[in-house]
Formats: structure tokens, C-alpha cells, sequence
């Protein structure tokens, strides 16, 4: 609506919830977003190192908004979360470092440090992941960590404590405290090496699909990619737009939705001789939930649709009991090597390539991977879930 005060925001219709409304939905998200942040930035500023706890419960699933961009705008000072994953069916400890890479995402802005609670909890955590996460707390990020609570209940009366029969949980602690003294120095000075990976993080996905789906398979290729020893960084859509392509080599793409400035960034790159993995979905909707057409250019498809089987999943409860969609076989480029089968998992894409070629296919011989030279540089597109799958 048009404005009738000195108030321009007086008479404007906040429309959160009618979808049938696209543009006024996503707009007024992003104003909910923002004002959000405004409101947070007047009660801190000036402060030295606020932050508020972002208690990831229960999917481990940081939104841009909160999690980048409230940083980004200042509008809080110090990311802040904890590692209770040993409460949470997550795939494993390793959920730390996923969380602290995010978070070092909205901390690089203002090189902000960043706190984490490293629960030792007894009962519930045991005393090796408390020491793993505690390490890779500080080895991705972190400056500051706290214990809570390194007590017994009787002396600190929360949900939060460690029983005083639990000794090996206090001798860890009094370990890692003193292994601290070795390299704190190190730490407090310096900053995590800058990875040639990126994973991005997309508000436009966080906007229109209300369902942690997508970040279980951001989470899965995060581990994939850790565990064949790459550093991992995390970029917004914001990002891309604003140029923090040009120190990648690799991005992998994990939504349906991506904003229009950030494909068009994405392209660019990708032009430029970079190289874009994508699952399921490639972005090919807009901030508006209308069609992306650069995608189709950039990764050489006509045509395709998206089933969604899942949309609510919890890697280390769920995981184990979906049934496969489908299979893939990837016939690999280099001839020789043996092809490789993978269980089609979660979501399902249906592909008609113009110029991408097929390098992967479903059992009935429909395309399933797809790789397309675009300038000088190639996008890959997995038409289901590869990160679940492995």
C-alpha cells in the first residue's frame, strides 16, 4: 500500500505467509530480516563483542540471515553457538566444524571473533568428543571457548553439568586446558588458511523452502569434501554478488532457490574458468519462485523437474531407513576406470540436456549427471542427493 504518514513503513502490508503473492512475500522476509537486524544493532552498538547463543536444535540448520548476514550488518558482534550434537541424531561430531565454518562466513566481515560452548556433559557426552570438539572448534575459527558447566550439579543447578563420578570427563578437561598453553598464542593471533572450496548458503532457499532438506545435503557434501581432507569455506549469495568468487576453484550449490544476482555472478565465474557442482535443484528458481533461465544456459539443460521425497530428515535417525529413488551409474571420463553406482536418494531431477552432455545415467537410461563447458569453465549437475548417497 501506498504510504499515508511521515512513516514510510506506516501502511505497508507485511505479507509472510501468502506464497500466491511471491514478490510481496520475499520482500517482506527480507524486511522482517533486516529490521531484525536494525533492531539488534541499536541495543548493541557500541558494545564490545556482543553475541547471543544460536542454539542450532534441531537440525543443525544456520540461515543466512541469522547466522551471516545479522554479522555482516554489525547488528551483533560476536557468533556464538555449541557443540550438543551428542543429543542430536547428527552424522557425527564433526557437526562442529560445519557450524563454526558458517559462522566464520559472518565473522570475516569485521573479523569478529567467535565464541562456542564446548559442552563436556556427563552423562551424555564422552570424553573423546568432547576433546574433538573442542579442537575443531578452535581449529576452524573459534578465539573463545567456554565449558558449561565444568561442574557437578550440586554447585551449578541447570540441565548442564558433569556428575563427579564422570573422571574422565574432568581429567579431559583439565587436559585440553593445559594443552591450551602450547599454541593459544597461535590462535588468538591468527586466522584459519582460506580454502579453494566454497559451499553456498542461500536466504532465497531459506525464504521459500521451509524445510531443513537442503541442508542435510549441504551438511553430507561438507563431510565429503572434509573427509578427502579439503578445506571448506561458506559463502552468501550476497557473496557472489560482491566478488568473493575470484578466489575460489570450486562451488557447490545445495538449494532449488538461488537469487538472480547471485546466478548471474555464479555464470561469470563459472565463465571465467570456474568449476560449480550442483545436487538436485541447481537454482533453477528465483527470489520470486519463478524459473532462473541463466541456469538452463549454464548448465546446458532444456528442460527439468524436481520430486521432493523428503522434507524433513535427520542425518543419523533418517538416513539409514530411506529407500533409494532410483540408482545412478556414472561412467567416468577417463577411459579405463570402472563406473560407479550410487543410490539416488531424497530429491530426484528430471533432465533434458541441449549442450551439457550425460556422464551419469538412471536405470532407464534417463540422464542423471550432466556436464556442460561453459567459457572456460565446467558445471556439473547431480540430478539427486550424491552427498546422502555417500
Amino acid at each position: 500500500a501506498p504510504p499515508t504518514t511521515d512513516d514510510p513503513w506506516q501502511s505497508v502490508v507485511i505479507n509472510l505467509d501468502d506464497r500466491d503473492r511471491p514478490v510481496s512475500y520475499y520482500h517482506s522476509h527480507e524486511f522482517a530480516i533486516e529490521e531484525g537486524i536494525r533492531q539488534l544493532k541499536e541495543r548493541t552498538a557500541g558494545r564490545p563483542y556482543v553475541g547471543a547463543n544460536y542454539s542450532p536444535h534441531p537440525y543443525y540448520w544456520p540461515e543466512e540471515g541469522k547466522w551471516v548476514r545479522c554479522f555482516k550488518r554489525l547488528g551483533m558482534s560476536m557468533p556464538w553457538s555449541e557443540d550438543y550434537d551428542w543429543q542430536i541424531p547428527e552424522l557425527s561430531v564433526q557437526i562442529t566444524s560445519y557450524l563454526v565454518d558458517v559462522m566464520r562466513c559472518g565473522a570475516k566481515y569485521h573479523d569478529l571473533p567467535i565464541a562456542m560452548y564446548v559442552m563436556p556433559h556427563a552423562p551424555g557426552n564422552t570424553p573423546r568428543d568432547l576433546r574433538l570438539s573442542y579442537y575443531q572448534a578452535f581449529g576452524h575459527g573459534a578465539k573463545l571457548a567456554n565449558f558449561f558447566m565444568a561442574e557437578p550439579i550440586v554447585n551449578g543447578y541447570t540441565e548442564n553439568y558433569v556428575r563427579h563420578q564422570a573422571l574422565d570427563h574432568y581429567k579431559t578437561l583439565h587436559d585440553l586446558v593445559y594443552e591450551t598453553g602450547a599454541w593459544e598464542d597461535i590462535i588468538q593471533s591468527g586466522h584459519v588458511r582460506p580454502a579453494q572450496v566454497a559451499l553456498v548458503l542461500s536466504s532465497v532457499s531459506d525464504i521459500w523452502d521451509r524445510s531443513p532438506a537442503y541442508n542435510h545435503e549441504r551438511k553430507c557434501i561438507y563431510f565429503a569434501l572434509r573427509h578427502a581432507n579439503l578445506r571448506v569455506d561458506f559463502l552468501s549469495e550476497d557473496d557472489l554478488a560482491e566478488g568473493y568468487l575470484k578466489d575460489y576453484a570450486v562451488v557447490y550449490l545445495t538449494t532449488e532457490y538461488l537469487h538472480t544476482k547471485a546466478a548471474a555472478a555464479l555464470a561469470d565465474w563459472v565463465r571465467s574458468g570456474g568449476v560449480l557442482f550442483s545436487v538436485a535443484g541447481g537454482g533453477f528458481r528465483n527470489e520470486y519462485n519463478q524459473p532462473n533461465p541463466l541456469l538452463n544456459d549454464l548448465y546446458g539443460i532444456a528442460e527439468q523437474s524436481l520430486h521432493r521425497d523428503v522434507d524433513i530428515i535427520m542425518t543419523k535417525a533418517d538416513l539409514p531407513w530411506m529407500q533409494p529413488l532410483d540408482t545412478v551409474t556414472i561412467s567416468p571420463p577417463v577411459i579405463g576406470q570402472p563406473a560407479i553406482a550410487m543410490s539416488a536418494l531424497g530429491f530426484k531431477q528430471t533432465l533434458k540436456p541441449s549442450t551439457g552432455s550425460t556422464y551419469g545415467r538412471f536405470k532407464d537410461g534417463s540422464p542423471a549427471v550432466t556436464v556442460n563447458a561453459y567459457g572456460k569453465g565446467w558445471a556439473i549437475l547431480v540430478a539427486t542427493w550424491p552427498g546422502a548417497a555417500y
